[in-house]
């Protein structure tokens, strides 16, 4: 992994500072999240807070896909695979009250 020259890290805060989102700089930069917070840390910068800039449309066609793949996939009742339930009996530590 090549360094940062001090141009590029420069151009690559005065990118964070413009409220350029963090992915794009992390992507057009090739530097981890990490990196990126060290330098601004370095800088004397602070953490980024506050409304977010509205998103594109391809931005949320994006956001949905990956939410379709989060949800759980629901079986017919006889496909399901249901664990064994055991009954369970609670035992008091010596000393603890019941």
């Amino acid at each position: 992994m090549s360094r940062l020259t001090p141009e590029a890290r420069d151009q690559m805060l005065a990118e964070y500072v413009a409220g350029t989102p963090l992915r794009e700089i992390i992507q057009r930069f090739g530097v981890a999240g990490s990196t990126l917070t060290y330098h601004r840390r370095r800088a004397g910068l602070k953490l980024r807070r506050g409304p977010r800039p509205p998103l594109t449309p391809e931005q949320r066609e994006a956001r949905a896909e990956r939410a379709c793949l989060r949800r759980p996939v629901e079986l017919p009742f006889e496909q399901s695979p249901l664990l064994p339930v055991y009954p369970v009996r609670l035992v008091s530590r010596p000393g603890e009250k019941p």
